[in-house]
């Protein structure tokens, strides 16, 4: 990666961690409780004890509403909720760094890494009953690379796409990179009403149809009846009944949280952290979880492979790390906190410690930074190691000569061309649903870098409406 895209991934990362992030734990997104941490659980009896609360509707609260009747024009909260729900992708990327086909049947990547063949699902079908196919989906594809919208980064990847016959296409990629795969969870839209003047909200394939949504207010979902004939798989009488009659995506004003929380208006809502969540707490009505997103602290080496893998295995112990003040959840993987074994952790391979008398440790000014310094010292002291600190500027890595860095960032930031040239040289041919865990293991085995931390994003949940599997 050159210098210019990691500073950009670090930019583009912070901005997206309190928005599209927090939506990857939609229940059934994220059913596993590996995959999501219970912070503060509310009293069942405080929740739903208005009277008249319709329990076939739920209302989820969002940040901003929809400013036209292209929802999928932006990468936002709602859509989101939507990408799920209405607008499926060829594929979703889960909170643990797994794959969930939607629209796709399966996707390879080729060519080293610079090509992908598409097996579209030909069994799905969008709201009006039309069937899914290879046309649709290029349709689809190319309305994004030829509009303006938020997801004119991810497209700017896609060198061509090509049509095999009905059910295959072949994408090619400007350049191999890992991050290729977010190429698949756009949003597969289809414009039915082509005639139109005005044009039309297009038409997906997910459990839910679009009922209502105009600018600025509430958009409203009702049960797509193609989807219940077929379901997730487009197989017949394999249908998924959906778990309401009746979805209201509105915007939330967080000014008039208190509100809110007594009347008690959503059934679940992005929060922060530091601001709402006591209040949120003190409702005892609500359920807090917790999910980790892209970003967090690492110890990044420039030192001897054998002695990288020895500070690694100093690290193994997360309860040595519990007395510094991180905003974060702990981190088995490299990509994900929720990586399932075989992750970093479970497979780094010992090292050794015994030929390395010191070593110079480089750290941010921030209080984080400082404390994983001070505990990480401390731990390399006990060994016979001694630690010399430098203080410097880490939001930019160009090239740094230090032994052990500690960074805030992406796992892509401390990746070079060359290496991930190499993971794909390993893996010449590769299933998507097998890229994130050969991914993690050649990451692993090359000890670049220890994952610490990764960020949180916490949601509210109206205690008893938190366990929703028709969102799977």
């Amino acid at each position: 990666m050159s210098k210019k895209k990691k500073i950009a991934g670090i930019a583009a990362a912070l901005c997206i961690a309190g928005a599209a992030a927090v939506w990857l734990i939609l229940p059934g997104n994220s059913p596993k409780e590996e995959n999501r941490r219970l912070i503060y659980q509310a009293d069942p009896q405080m929740a739903g004890k208005q009277e008249g609360k319709d329990m076939e509707t739920l209302s989820i609260g969002v940040s901003s509403g929809v400013s036209g009747i292209h929802p999928y024009q932006n990468d936002d909260e709602t859509m989101q909720v939507l990408l799920r729900l209405v607008y499926e992708p060829l594929l979703l990327i889960r909170s643990d760094a797994s794959i969930e086909y939607r629209n796709a049947k399966e996707i390879v990547f080729k060519e080293q890494g610079k090509q992908a063949a598409v097996e579209v699902n030909t069994g799905k079908c969008f709201s009006d009953g039309t069937k899914l196919d290879a046309d649709i989906i290029l349709a689809s594809y190319e309305w994004f690379l030829n509009g303006d919208t938020s997801y004119g980064g991810i497209v700017s990847r896609i060198e061509s796409i090509d049509k095999v016959d009905d059910q295959t296409l072949i994408v090619t990629f400007y350049e191999a990179d890992p991050d290729n795969m977010k190429v698949f969870s756009l949003p597969i839209v289809y414009d039915a009403d082509k005639v139109s003047e005005k044009g039309s909200t297009f038409l997906g394939t997910g459990p839910y149809r679009i009922d209502f949504l105009a600018p600025y207010q509430d958009v409203i979902l009702a049960g797509n009846e193609a989807f219940q004939e077929k379901g997730r798989t487009g197989d017949e009488n394999a249908g998924l009944e959906a778990g309401y009659s009746k979805i209201i995506i509105g915007q939330i004003d967080y000014s008039k949280l208190d509100e809110i929380l007594e009347a008690q208006k959503y059934d679940m809502f992005y929060i922060d952290k530091e601001e709402m969540a006591q209040k949120v707490k003190e409702s005892n009505a609500y359920d807090i979880y917790e999910t980790g997103s892209e970003t967090g602290y690492y110890l990044i080496y420039h030192m001897e492979e054998r002695a990288g893998r020895g500070v690694a295995g100093l690290c193994r112990d997360q309860d040595l790390w519990k007395d510094i003040s991180i905003q974060g959840i702990w981190s088995n993987g490299i990509l994900s906190p929720y990586m399932q074994e075989p992750n970093y952790y479970s497979s780094i391979e010992k090292g050794s410690l015994d030929e390395i008398r010191n070593v110079n440790i480089v750290h941010g000014f921030d209080g984080a930074s400082m404390g994983i310094y001070e505990k990480l010292s401390a731990m390399l002291s006990k060994e016979g190691v001694e630690c010399q600190e430098t203080m410097a500027d880490t939001t930019v890595l160009a090239g740094a000569k230090e032994d052990i860095l500690i960074y805030y960032g992406s796992y892509k930031d401390a990746v070079s061309d060359a290496q991930i040239s190499a993971f794909y040289e390993l893996n010449k041919e590769i299933k998507a649903e097998d890229f994130y865990g050969k991914l993690e293991q050649y990451l692993t085995s090359v000890n670049l870098m220890t994952p610490l931390t990764k960020d949180t994003v916490w949601t509210a949940f109206l205690s008893g409406r938190d366990t929703m599997d028709f969102f799977r």
